[in-house]
């Protein structure tokens, strides 16, 4: 039963961080959410203005919405090998896998949002 809790309450956890993470970028890339030092793809580049942090949040999204159904996937893939065959193991192993889908992904998308306002080139030092 506190497997079931634990491996429950991450996989919420995850999923909701990754579409928490969608949802900032969908904001940013719409303009509700501006530049900031608080949520979205901090990077100098990206907060150098308006349409450079719009266009970062706008090439990340793709990316930030196959790692939330990825997620998502992988940690519904773990509840129910929980629920069938009680693979307690497995559970964790697939609802840790889950959580390095995330991460990854973000970083991803980081890197992804970076390089496309940096193409701007208002983002550019110098």
């Amino acid at each position: 039963m506190t497997d079931l809790l634990l491996i429950s309450l991450c996989v919420a956890l995850l999923v909701g961080a990754a579409f928490g993470a969608v949802e900032v970028a969908k904001s940013a890339m719409n303009g509700r959410l501006g530049p900031n030092s608080t949520v979205g793809l901090r990077t100098r580049a990206t907060r150098k203005s308006p349409q450079a942090w719009q266009v970062a949040h706008e090439s990340a999204l793709p990316v930030l919405r196959w790692t939330a159904c990825m997620t998502t996937a992988v940690g519904v893939l773990s509840l129910i090998i929980l629920f069938a065959s009680d693979g307690a193991e497995w559970a964790e192993v697939l609802s840790a896998g889950s959580g390095v889908i995330l991460v990854i992904g973000v970083v991803i998308a980081g890197i992804r949002g970076h390089r496309a306002a940096t193409a701007l080139g208002v983002g550019s030092e110098g």
